[in-house]
């Protein structure tokens, strides 16, 4: 009898042990498969988030460039208004 007792207490007891094992390894994958997932997310965000700063880096450059055109323009607008003011003080103190 006591040997019956003794292999149950075996064959439960590896099969108790063998339940925590996989049980533990179980959470652990389900923990990197989770882990893997979060990455995978951040990775697309990331990505998306280079793409936009790219495309706005470009609007940033065409409107400073833009920019300068206009303040040339402003700069020689100014000139030749002074030119015309210039003139019409000469012409009307003819």
């Amino acid at each position: 009898m006591e040997n019956w007792i003794g292999s149950l207490f075996t064959v439960i007891g590896s099969g108790a042990i063998g339940a925590i094992i996989t049980a533990i390894a179980t959470k652990r994958k389900s923990d990197a498969e989770a882990q893997h997932t979060n990455v995978q997310a951040l990775l697309e965000v990331d990505a998306r988030l280079n793409e936009r700063i790219s495309k706005l880096e470009e609007r940033v450059a065409a409107l400073e460039a833009e920019n300068i055109q206009l303040k040339e323009e402003n700069i020689k607008l100014k000139v030749e208004l002074e030119q015309l003011s210039e003139a019409e003080k000469a012409n009307a103190k003819k």
